[in-house]
């Protein structure tokens, strides 16, 4: 099972308080959980309701980059986060 990486959070936390400083902080950690539970969700193969894969040209490898991005629910068309799903998340044990 995969889980975010404990040094991702935090820059999760600092984006949300950037693109919804109006909100209060409990607002703030309501969307905070619930991106990290979509996250989440993406990087196990359970959906994530509000996420979604995106793939796009690599300019080193010449490959594809892969993230998994989520749309913020206050202004989708100028608010998304994404997250590497590759190096952002660490394996956990059940």
């Amino acid at each position: 099972m995969k889980r975010l990486k404990k040094t991702t959070v935090p820059c999760i936390r600092n984006f949300i308080k950037t693109v919804t400083s109006n909100s209060s902080k409990s607002e703030q950690a309501a969307l905070l959980n619930d991106v990290i539970k979509n996250f989440e969700c993406a990087a196990n193969g359970g959906g994530g309701h509000e996420c979604f894969f995106v793939h796009f040209p690599s300019k080193c490898s010449g490959g594809l980059n892969t993230v998994i991005a989520y749309h913020m629910t206050s202004d989708p068309a100028r608010h998304c986060i994404a997250v590497d799903p590759f190096h952002d998340f660490e394996d956990i044990d059940d």
